[in-house]
C-alpha cells in the first residue's frame, strides 16, 4: 500500500473583512438563488426512501436540517464555481453511498471563507470552507473530511420523537442560526447544539470516535487509503502554531486529543487491507483545487 506525499504547510493569505457577510436582505436572495443553481446538491442513493416512508423521528431531524440550511444559505458567502462544487458533491455522493443512513438526502456545501473548518447539520448537510480545501494535500484526506462528517450523522435517538424541549431549543422564534450570522465558530456552536439535541445517549467525544470508525470505513469501501484521516488530524496538529486563528473553530467542534488519535491508530490496525489499491490521488486533487488555491496563493510573510 503506497501513500501520496504529504506536503508541507506553506503560508495562508486571511481574506479578511471582504470575506464576512452582511446581514442584509440583499444577500440572501441571491445566496438562495445559487444554491438552486450549483452551490449545492443532492448525494442520493439508489434505496433512499421516499418522504412518507420517513419515521416521525427523521421528519423532524430533516425540518431542523432544513431550517438550519435555510439560515446558513443567508449568512455565508458560497463558493460558486462550478467545477470545483461538482467535484466536491461527486466525492461526497461516493462516500455518503456507504452511510447506514441511506435515507438522508446528503447535500454538500461550500463556503467561501478562509477558515479550516468542516461541519454538518441534521438531515444529512455538509459543509467545508475552501479554507479547508486549500489546507488539504489529496483527495483522500477530503473524502476523509467528508465521511467523518457524514459518521457523525448516523445517529438516532429514539427519544427525540417524542421531545418536545429539543425541538423548541433549536426552532424558538422561527430562527435557528439567530445573531450568529457570518461566523464560522457561531456554526460550529450551531452544528453541536443540533446535535446534542438530536443525540442524547451519546457525549461529543463518543460521537467524535464512532465518527472516526466510520469514516475509516468509508475510506477503505471507497478504495481511498483509510490512514488519510490520521493524516489530516496529525496535520492539523502540526500546524496548530501557524494557523491556530484558523482551526479553532473546529477544534473546538471536533477536538482533537492524543487519546483519541491513540484509538483511532488502534482501529486501523484491526483492519485488513490485503489485496486492496488504495488512492489518495494527489495530483488530481490539485489539478481539481486549482482555483481555490489561487485565491490564497500569496509569498510567505517575512
Amino acid at each position: 500500500m503506497q501513500k501520496g506525499a504529504i506536503g508541507a504547510g506553506r503560508t495562508f493569505r486571511i481574506l479578511g473583512e471582504a470575506m464576512k457577510i452582511s446581514q442584509g436582505f440583499y444577500y440572501i436572495l441571491p445566496a438562495l438563488m445559487l444554491f438552486q443553481s450549483c452551490a449545492s446538491s443532492s448525494a442520493k442513493t439508489a434505496d433512499r426512501a421516499s418522504s412518507n416512508q420517513l419515521s416521525a423521528y427523521e421528519r423532524k431531524e430533516m425540518e431542523i436540517g432544513r431550517q438550519i440550511h435555510a439560515q446558513v444559505l443567508s449568512s455565508f458567502y458560497l463558493y460558486t464555481e462550478p467545477h470545483l462544487v461538482e467535484y466536491v458533491n461527486r466525492l461526497g455522493a461516493r462516500m455518503a453511498q456507504y452511510a447506514e443512513r441511506r435515507n438522508l438526502n446528503y447535500q454538500f456545501t461550500v463556503i467561501l471563507d478562509e477558515k479550516i473548518f468542516a461541519t454538518s447539520a441534521p438531515g444529512g448537510y455538509v459543509y467545508v470552507t475552501t479554507g479547508l480545501l486549500d489546507f488539504l494535500d489529496n483527495e483522500a484526506q477530503l473524502a476523509a473530511v467528508l465521511a467523518h462528517e457524514i459518521g457523525q450523522l448516523q445517529y438516532r435517538d429514539p427519544r427525540f420523537s417524542n421531545s418536545r424541549k429539543a425541538i423548541e431549543k433549536l426552532t424558538v422564534g422561527g430562527s435557528i442560526v439567530g445573531g450568529f450570522f457570518g461566523d464560522i465558530g457561531m456554526l460550529a456552536v450551531l452544528g453541536l447544539q443540533a446535535m446534542d439535541a438530536l443525540t442524547d445517549e451519546k457525549s461529543k467525544e463518543d460521537r467524535v470516535d464512532a465518527a472516526d470508525i466510520r469514516a475509516v470505513q468509508y475510506l477503505a469501501a471507497a478504495g481511498y487509503d483509510p490512514e488519510c484521516w490520521t493524516d489530516v488530524l496529525y496535520k492539523m496538529v502540526r500546524s496548530q502554531k501557524d494557523n491556530l486563528v484558523r482551526m479553532f473553530d473546529y477544534y473546538n467542534a471536533r477536538p482533537i486529543s492524543e487519546k483519541r488519535l491513540q484509538k483511532l491508530r488502534k482501529d486501523l490496525r484491526k483492519m485488513d487491507f490485503r489485496g486492496k489499491t488504495l488512492e489518495t490521488r494527489s495530483s488530481e486533487y490539485r489539478q481539481e483545487t486549482k482555483g481555490v488555491r489561487q485565491i490564497y496563493a500569496v509569498s510567505p510573510v517575512v
